[in-house]
C-alpha cells in the first residue's frame, strides 16, 4: 500500500479547502478510493496535512514526504516538536491507521 500512497503523493498537492476548487479535491479523493477505500483515507489524511502546513505558510510541502492527520481520539495529548530540520511526534495517540507507513 505504501507505494501505492506515495505514487498518489508524488502527484503533487491537492487544491486546498475553501479556495475555490475542492470539486476538483474531492473528485481526487474519490478517484483514490475507487477500489481501496482504506488507501483513499490514507491519502484523504495527507492531503490534509499538506492543506495544514499551506495554510501555516509551510512553503516547500512536497519535500516532506508521506504526511498524516488523525483526529479519532480528542483524549489524547499529541504534540509535534521541531528538532532541527526534522519533527518529532511527543505523546500518545492509541489509534493511528497510518502509524505502519
Amino acid at each position: 500500500m505504501r507505494d501505492r500512497l506515495k505514487a498518489l503523493a508524488d502527484r503533487g498537492p491537492l487544491p486546498c479547502p475553501g479556495r475555490g476548487a475542492t470539486r476538483g479535491r474531492f473528485d481526487a479523493l474519490v478517484d483514490a478510493s475507487r477500489g481501496d477505500l482504506g488507501l483513499g483515507r490514507l491519502y484523504e489524511a495527507h492531503t490534509d496535512a499538506q492543506a495544514i502546513l499551506d495554510e501555516a505558510g509551510e512553503k516547500d510541502i512536497d519535500s516532506l514526504g508521506l504526511l498524516g492527520v488523525w483526529a479519532s481520539d480528542r483524549e489524547s495529548a499529541t504534540t509535534a516538536e521541531r528538532a532541527g530540520a526534522a519533527v518529532r511526534l511527543v505523546g500518545t495517540k492509541p489509534f493511528c491507521s497510518g502509524a505502519a507507513l
